[in-house]
C-alpha cells in the first residue's frame, strides 16, 4: 500500500485517538462569495468532519455553526462573506492573508479565482481546497485535473444540462419560448447559458438570453425577458443569480412564469424547480480530509488531482409554484426527487423507506420537519430507527476512511498522470 494510499485511514485514526494540541494552532479561512444556501450545505458539512476528526470538538462545532470565528483548541477558524460582490472578495483574501492562514477553504469561482491570484508567487502560500466550482478550467483555475496551481485543489459539481433542459417540457410540452438569465463574470454562467441554448434550440424552443454582471442587473433583466415573451426562465450554475433569486422569483411570480435553476439546492431557496448535482454532504467530507491531510503534513496538495461529482437532483417547490398560480404537471412531479409542500422538505425516496418503518400522516410529516431541521452532529434527536435510516443512507457512515482512501486513490496526480494530462493539453493546443 502506497503513502498516498494509507492517507485516509490516518486521517480517520483522528477519529478516536483525537488531534494532538501543538503550540501553535493552525488556521484556516472559510471563504465564500455569499450566503448562498449551496455554501452551506458545504460549510456545515465540512465543519461535521472536522468534528469527526478531532479538530473541533461539540461546543467548537456548534460556535462555527453560527459562523462565529474560533481561536479553538486545535484549529483557528476564520469566516469570511463577500456579499456576492467581486472585489470585496478580493479584499476578504488579502485580509486574511495578513493574518497567516494555514488554508483557504473557498466557495465558488469568484473567490476561488481571488484567493488564485492573491497568493501566486508567494514562497510559502497557503493551500486553496475550493467547492462548489462548476468550471474550473474555463475559468481559468487549472488547465486540468492535475496541470494546476501546487497549492490548490477541489471538488467540482458537474451540471448535466442534457438532462436539465427537458425538464422544462415536462412542465409544459406546449413551450415555445424561454430566457435564459445568467452571471457575465462567472465562467459557469457563460458555459451553461451556451450549454442551454444549444439544448434549448435542439428542443424547437426559441431561447433567449441576458447576462448581468451584478445581483441587482437581476430584475430589470427577468422583466425584459418576460416582456418579449419568454414562458419560462431557466438558469445556468452560477452563484450570482442563486443569490439574486428572490429578485428573479418576484418577477417571475408577478407573471406566472416558473423558474428552473440549475443547482439542485435553489428549490430550497425559493426558485419552482431546482436540478443538479446534490452531493454537498460528500463534497463537505471531501474538503474535510483534504484539509486535514493538509494541515497534519500527511497529504501533499500538489498531488491532489481537483475532482469531478456528478448527478441529477430534482427539486420543485409546491409552495412556490401555488404563490405563481402556477400547476405543476403531473409528469414533472413524477420525474421529482424531493418536493417543498407546506413548508415540510418532503423526499420521495424517504417517503417510501419511512412508509416501510410505519409512519404515515403526520407522523411521517414531523419526522421529515426533524430531518430538515437536523445538522451534521444532530442525529441524535431522531428517533432511533429513523438514525439507522439515515446512517444506512449515508455515504459518510460505515467505512468514511474507505471512502475517502478511495477518493484520494483516483484522484493522485503522479509524474506520470501530470505527463499525460500535459501532453493532451499540448496537442490540443497544436
Amino acid at each position: 500500500m502506497t503513502r498516498t494510499l494509507t492517507i485516509a485511514i490516518c486521517l480517520f485514526a483522528l477519529l478516536i485517538a483525537g488531534v494532538a494540541q501543538a503550540d501553535d494552532n493552525p488556521t484556516v479561512a472559510i471563504l465564500r462569495f455569499g450566503p448562498a444556501v449551496t455554501a452551506t450545505y458545504i460549510e456545515d458539512n465540512l465543519l461535521g468532519g472536522l468534528l469527526r476528526m478531532g479538530f473541533v470538538n461539540e461546543a467548537e462545532f456548534q460556535t462555527l455553526l453560527q459562523r462565529q470565528d474560533l481561536a479553538g483548541e486545535r484549529i483557528n477558524i476564520l469566516w469570511g462573506d463577500a456579499q456576492f460582490d467581486f472585489s470585496a472578495a478580493q479584499t476578504l483574501v488579502e485580509s486574511v492573508l495578513d493574518k497567516d492562514v494555514d488554508a483557504i477553504v473557498a466557495s465558488s469561482t469568484p473567490v476561488t479565482l481571488a484567493a488564485l491570484t492573491a497568493t501566486t508567487g508567494l514562497d510559502d502560500a497557503p493551500a486553496i481546497i475550493f467547492g462548489e466550482v462548476y468550471a474550473p478550467y474555463a475559468a481559468g483555475i487549472a488547465d486540468s485535473s492535475c496541470v494546476k496551481p501546487s497549492n490548490l485543489t477541489g471538488v467540482s459539481p458537474e451540471t448535466p444540462y442534457s438532462e436539465i433542459v427537458p425538464l422544462l417540457m415536462l412542465q409544459d410540452p406546449a413551450l415555445e419560448t424561454i430566457g435564459v438569465l445568467y452571471s457575465l463574470n462567472e465562467a459557469s454562467g457563460v458555459v451553461g447559458a451556451e450549454q442551454i441554448k444549444l439544448l434549448g434550440e435542439e428542443l424547437g424552443l426559441t431561447v433567449l438570453e441576458s447576462g448581468v454582471n451584478t445581483v441587482s442587473d437581476l430584475a430589470l433583466a427577468a422583466e425584459a425577458m418576460i416582456e418579449r415573451g419568454a414562458e419560462a426562465l431557466i438558469i445556468p450554475s452560477d452563484t450570482i443569480t442563486l443569490g439574486g433569486l428572490p429578485i428573479i422569483m418576484q418577477s417571475a411570480a408577478e407573471n406566472s412564469i416558473p423558474v428552473f435553476h440549475s443547482m439542485s439546492s435553489a428549490f430550497a431557496a425559493g426558485a419552482t424547480v431546482g436540478a443538479g448535482t446534490s452531493q454537498y454532504e460528500w463534497q463537505g467530507l471531501l474538503i474535510a480530509s483534504v484539509l486535514a491531510g493538509h494541515l497534519s503534513g500527511e497529504l501533499d496538495i500538489a498531488r491532489v488531482g481537483i475532482s469531478a461529482v456528478s448527478d441529477l437532483t430534482v427539486g420543485v417547490n409546491l409552495d412556490t409554484a401555488q404563490q405563481q398560480e402556477l400547476e405543476i404537471s403531473e409528469s414533472l412531479r413524477d420525474r421529482a426527487d424531493v418536493v417543498i409542500q407546506d413548508g415540510v422538505v418532503m423526499a420521495d425516496f424517504l417517503v417510501e423507506r419511512l412508509t416501510a418503518l410505519g409512519y404515515e400522516g403526520e407522523a411521517m410529516i414531523q419526522v421529515m420537519r426533524q430531518l430538515q431541521q437536523t445538522g451534521p452532529g444532530g442525529l441524535s434527536e431522531l428517533p432511533p430507527e429513523v438514525q439507522a435510516l439515515v446512517a444506512a443512507m449515508s455515504r459518510t457512515q460505515g467505512d468514511p476512511a474507505a471512502a475517502v482512501n478511495q477518493y484520494l486513490a483516483a484522484v493522485h496526480c503522479s509524474d506520470e498522470m501530470i505527463a499525460e494530462q500535459q501532453a493532451a493539453l499540448d496537442a490540443a493546443a497544436g
